[in-house]
């Protein structure tokens, strides 16, 4: 009586290989695996990530002086500089508050100073704040507005 044929081998496992979403795929020798493709979301979300505007944190904090008048005491007209610049330093944490705040300019009472930072201190940045906790530097222009003249 002749045996059986003995079923021929299976072909030998081979090393992982790796695809494009990292995960690992067996394959069999003369086999090829091909990548699997990102979801439609994940596509989605890379390109929202690639084409997002940089933050600008400076122009954010510029924003936060909405209303520094509110901050000068009255000075009678050519008695100060016509033109004021404040340099601004704010200290900002990963959840957008405001730790410290550092307000200063040429001809600023230390009392206009205090509300200055009061107010910027009282701000707060979208979060989460990317590389914070981190030093935020700004400078702001301020121009004196001409008094209305009168009409007789």
């Amino acid at each position: 009586m002749a045996s059986p044929a003995a079923p021929p081998p299976a072909p030998p496992r081979t090393r992982p290989k790796r695809t494009q979403d990292d995960s690992l795929k067996w394959a069999s020798p003369g086999t090829t695996t091909t990548p699997t493709q990102p979801t439609a979301a994940a596509a989605t979300q890379e390109t929202a990530e690639a084409e997002a505007p940089t933050r600008d944190l400076a122009e954010e904090l510029r924003g936060m002086i909405s209303n520094p008048s509110a901050c000068f005491t009255k000075r009678t007209v050519g008695s100060g500089p016509s033109n004021l610049t404040l340099s601004i330093s704010a200290t900002v944490t990963p959840s957008g508050i405001i730790n410290r705040a550092q307000v200063s300019g040429s001809s600023l009472t230390d009392e206009e100073s205090a509300c200055l930072e009061a107010m910027v201190v009282r701000a707060r940045f979208r979060s989460p704040v990317d590389e914070a906790p981190t030093t935020v530097r700004a400078t702001v222009e301020l121009r004196e507005k001409a008094p209305a003249k009168k009409t007789p």
